[in-house]
């Protein structure tokens, strides 16, 4: 009698265009990404290339990580004064600013070169990100926002407009190198496609998009945005992915006292005029003062984007704190963990919220949210779960209309709960057997 023993055929998945994990939406979107992928290959090894390497290598000590072809000069200057304890103001940061920018037009020739040398077997420039390439059986684009300039609700400056074709040029470059060079099928997981308010971004989005087999997309605004860019590359329209990230289970050191509104405020202050931030404030802090008096409830903050820099969602949160007249109902939880994050956000009556991914991970449990939208990424997803009443033009904030809208929600919370009960589990079963049918085209198990 012969015996044959199977062996599992070990596939390899190389992740690209992963910012920096100080913002835990990002890291969720990799967990999610990393979750799924583990579930649908039963041998599976997983790199990731990403501009924050030590944030990232610390949440996760076992994974491969390698830095992108083409550096980011904002991100990369952001991590490096941010390693030597200082900020932005700082003129080490400026200079860092500048010498990025300037290898960033380096680079490029640098990893054309260094992939011809890994060929034939000679580690050059980033060698282990092109050895990653080289080697993987399909590549992904993580889902995130990584093909826009600016957001649709935000004034779009030469600052922004600096930052987002660098991030532009990085992610078109990787995916050159990618398609181009090493032949590797290439697929975005649910992204956020455009605004585009430039020929030079559009250009730069329609080459790189031109270069990925498949492109996943979050809501609908998103699909008409890359139709318009003439891209030939196939398309469906799904969700965001965070709604898969599974639970963990946590052992909290404390529940919270109910009721319990909780806040995760933030703004991209680069672009956000002055005098729009401190209206900001002012009304954000009224309004829960307000609901305080009127409701009874207690009030915990929840930073979502931590960089232990100016202007960061913590320093938002401790402003908006110092403004409030009831500060003894109100406190600011900073969790390092993603996962206490999402369990203080289960414990919650309302979450109120100006950031994408806690607004998501609060509906996946459940949890009843106000959104303060800057984009249509937001109000996208609210429409998916037939929440769009509870979005705010943070362009036109007002403490009448957020209050009203804060209250109706509290109020109306178990219908609401019932609601995300029948609607979650849709999005989820669609993402699941989009991402599946997508991964078996391109990457056969």
């Amino acid at each position: 009698m012969i015996f044959v023993k199977c062996m599992t055929l070990e596939r390899r998945i190389h992740i690209i265009h992963v910012g920096s994990v100080t913002n835990k939406g990002t890291y969720a979107l990799l967990k999610s990404e990393m979750g799924e992928l583990s579930r649908l290959y039963e041998s599976l090894e997983i790199s990731v290339s990403t501009t924050d390497l030590d944030s990232l290598r610390r949440l996760e000590p076992t994974l491969v990580i390698c830095p992108p072809l083409v550096d980011i000069p904002f991100e990369k200057a952001d991590a490096e004064t941010r390693r030597n304890g200082l900020g932005r103001e700082a003129f080490i940061y400026k200079f860092y600013l500048a010498t990025y920018t300037l290898l960033m037009f380096l680079q490029p020739f640098l990893s054309i070169i260094s992939s011809a040398f890994e060929k034939v077997g000679v580690p050059a420039y980033r060698h282990e990100t092109i050895r990653r390439i080289m080697n993987s059986d399909m590549v992904i684009s993580t889902a995130d926002e990584n093909f826009k300039e600016g957001s649709s609700n935000l004034p779009f400056n030469i600052y922004w407009r600096m930052i987002w074709w660098s991030m532009l040029f990085a992610r078109m470059w990787d995916l050159i190198i990618t398609k181009r060079i090493f032949k590797k099928p290439v697929v975005v997981f649910p992204n956020s496609v455009g605004p585009f308010r430039t020929r030079i971004g559009r250009f730069m989005a329609r080459m790189a998009l031109n270069n990925a087999d498949f492109v996943m997309l979050r809501e609908s605004y998103s699909y008409k945005s890359l139709k318009e860019l003439g891209t030939n590359t196939a398309s469906v329209i799904t969700s965001d992915i965070v709604l898969l990230l599974e639970n963990t289970p946590i052992h909290l050191t404390e529940s919270l006292s109910r009721p319990v509104i909780g806040v995760s405020p933030g703004y991209y202050a680069a672009s956000f005029p002055e005098e729009k931030q401190q209206e900001y404030v002012s009304t954000l802090s009224a309004v829960l003062d307000r609901m305080i008096e009127e409701n009874g409830v207690d009030v915990v903050f929840l930073p979502h984007a931590v960089s232990g820099l100016k202007g960061d969602d913590l320093s938002v949160c401790e402003i908006v704190l110092q403004n409030m007249l009831h500060k003894d109902r109100a406190r600011i939880i900073h969790t390092e963990m993603l996962e206490d994050f999402k369990a203080y956000l289960g414990q919650l009556d309302l979450l109120v919220s100006s950031r994408m991914h806690p607004a998501v991970l609060a509906c996946s449990a459940k949890v009843p949210v106000v959104v303060i939208f800057y984009d249509y990424k937001q109000t996208g997803f609210l429409s998916q779960l037939g929440l769009g009443r509870f979005a705010i033009d943070i362009n036109h904030l007002s403490f009448e209309e957020l209050l009203l809208k804060m209250e109706f929600a509290l109020k109306d919370r178990q219908n609401i709960k019932e609601q995300l009960e029948i609607r979650i589990p849709i999005l989820q079963n669609d993402l699941r057997a989009k991402i599946e049918s997508v991964c078996a085209t391109y990457l056969p198990r």
